[in-house]
């Protein structure tokens, strides 16, 4: 079920948001004082486009500098 809602959520808006939020991102890195705003930033976009990570949740990882787990492969 999680599939489905990860899918719907992708082709309707997720793809969306993901390209808003790495647009964002690169622009912020166009400023010396946004440039590490945007670098964090910036590995979220995938996670928010296809809902592994919630929008929310990225926005306040982001901010605090905090990694990305579920982004990180097993070894």
């Amino acid at each position: 079920m999680a599939l489905v809602k990860r899918l719907v959520w992708f082709l309707t808006l997720g793809w969306v948001f993901g390209l808003v939020w790495a647009v964002m991102s690169i622009a912020l890195m166009a400023s010396i004082v946004g440039f590490p705003f945007g670098m964090r930033a910036l590995p979220y976009a995938w996670p928010i486009a296809t809902l592994r990570t919630a929008p929310d949740e990225a926005i306040r990882n982001a901010l605090n500098g905090d990694e990305d787990k579920s982004n990180t492969a097993a070894s």
